[in-house]
């Protein structure tokens, strides 16, 4: 609460940084809320450089504890793809979380998300991918250019793993584990690709 009186000017003069400094603080002990107020200073760049990476970070933690509004930004996060690797069903199964809650924008995103999913698995077959391009190549999957070195490819399958791998989501019920499971087989895949690529050049 008293990040929240200096971020608005309220019974003090309006200072972010020390909002920071004391949702930080709470956001250390677990408070959901106060996760959930760092990552947007974190991704507006209020009192703090602006880092997407660390907005979702604390995004994740405030939506892993059933905050309706975390779970809201960290789908909003994978709609973009800001922060984390862009995802339209990880994005469609935050939003419905939030939706459940009563979250009144969470429903018209989860609806926007699954169409985008559903629209990417028909063009590829029925096959839905977590990358939002149309390619099925190991280097569309990464993220990474086509003529990337096997070390450039390696540096982005740790980073995309780090947010897909299945631990990540243990206690969020099968349909986030069912997700998780299935970008890591598909990086599992690319990185397999990419350096078999490696060898044939």
């Amino acid at each position: 609460m008293l990040g929240i009186m200096y971020e608005n000017g309220q019974g003090v003069p309006k200072d972010h940084t020390t909002a920071v400094t004391w949702y930080r603080k709470a956001a250390d002990q677990g408070d959901a809320n106060a996760q959930c107020n760092l990552g947007m200073m974190y991704f507006n760049g209020r009192g703090t450089a602006p880092d997407h990476a660390e907005a979702a970070a604390w995004f994740r933690k405030a939506a892993q504890q059933g905050h309706a509004s975390g779970q809201f930004n960290l789908g909003l996060m994978c709609e973009k793809g800001k922060g984390v690797p862009q995802d339209y069903r990880f994005a469609a199964a935050w939003y419905r979380r939030a939706a459940d809650q009563g979250h009144t924008a969470a429903k018209a995103g989860a609806h926007q998300s699954q169409h985008q999913a559903e629209r990417i698995s028909d063009k590829r077959g029925g096959r839905i991918s977590s990358s939002p391009q149309m390619g099925r190549e190991w280097w569309v999957v990464l993220g990474t250019e086509p003529d990337a070195s096997f070390e450039t490819a390696k540096q982005a399958y740790k980073l995309k793993m780090k947010h897909y791998h299945p631990d990540t989501f243990a206690g969020l019920g099968s349909e986030f584990v069912k997700l998780a499971e299935e970008s890591s087989r598909e990086l599992n895949a690319a990185i397999e690709e990419a350096q078999r690529h490696r060898r044939r050049r």
